[in-house]
């Protein structure tokens, strides 16, 4: 269980606009099961550690500089490790919902205190509050309802957008260098994460083949470099918001 799935295709299906993003993890999580077949760590499951203190509510962690968009904690990297904060907190393990109020700058590269408290459980799910606070000032809040993906039963209502119809990951362009190359320090989460593209794409005309294009769009795949860890519930919470910014690169 954790950021292991599999599933068909391995890549997550996402889609950038002017700054705005949808991710419809709906079409992809029916579809996934959980695996245990890794047994080195990936560098995300060890930069989203967090450990026990004397308090079974109260945990400590480390914020890493390789998950940032400049000097800024890319927002669902700290997302992750709020939930597996209330992973160790909570009899549950899987995130049903999160929202997430980011309040203050988080501090990249320095020791983070997250509290968890349980606001109401049942026998099936919990809903808890979860605080990141650094030098006494809170940096971000979540609210999370935590369950059991595999034992959700009743009628189910989806009204978030499709993810857009891409060709195979195999007939698609990796534009993750370009990306890479456009934005280098800024962005080191970028070097973590693959980003595969449609070739007829607005971002390849533009930016690849350097054709003229006034549209500012780019749907990709995107999965991690390397392809070892594969994508799951804590690991959603930073491919919502791991796409780069569009208007830099063209």
């Amino acid at each position: 269980r954790g950021d292991n799935v599999t599933s068909t295709p391995l890549l997550l299906s996402s889609r950038k606009r002017l700054g705005t993003f949808s991710l419809a993890l709906s079409q992809f999580l029916p579809f996934a099961r959980y695996t245990t077949l890794f047994t080195m760590e990936h560098a995300f499951q060890v930069d989203c550690q967090v450990t026990g203190t004397a308090e079974p509510t109260k945990f400590t962690g480390f914020i890493s500089k390789d998950w940032s968009v400049g000097d800024a904690p890319n927002g669902g990297y700290l997302m992750a490790l709020a939930i597996n904060a209330a992973r160790k907190a909570a009899p549950f393990r899987d995130p049903l919902s999160m929202t997430a109020y980011y309040l203050n700058k988080t501090i990249e590269n320095a020791p983070v205190d997250i509290e968890v408290k349980i606001l109401n459980e049942t026998k099936s799910m919990v809903t808890a509050s979860i605080s990141l606070s650094q030098q006494g000032v809170l940096r971000s809040q979540y609210m999370g309802t935590l369950g059991t993906l595999s034992k959700q039963t009743g009628v189910n209502y989806n009204n978030l957008p499709l993810a857009p119809q891409l060709p195979h990951p195999d007939d698609c362009v990796d534009i993750s260098a370009v990306i890479r190359d456009t934005y280098k320090e800024k962005m080191p989460f970028a070097h973590r994460i693959q980003y595969k593209a449609p070739k007829d794409d607005p971002f390849v005309i533009g930016a690849i083949d350097k054709k003229e294009n006034k549209v500012a769009t780019m749907s990709c795949w995107i999965r991690f470099d390397g392809g070892e860890l594969l994508p799951g519930l804590r690991s959603m919470a930073l491919f919502c918001d791991a796409m780069a910014p569009i208007l830099g690169m063209m």
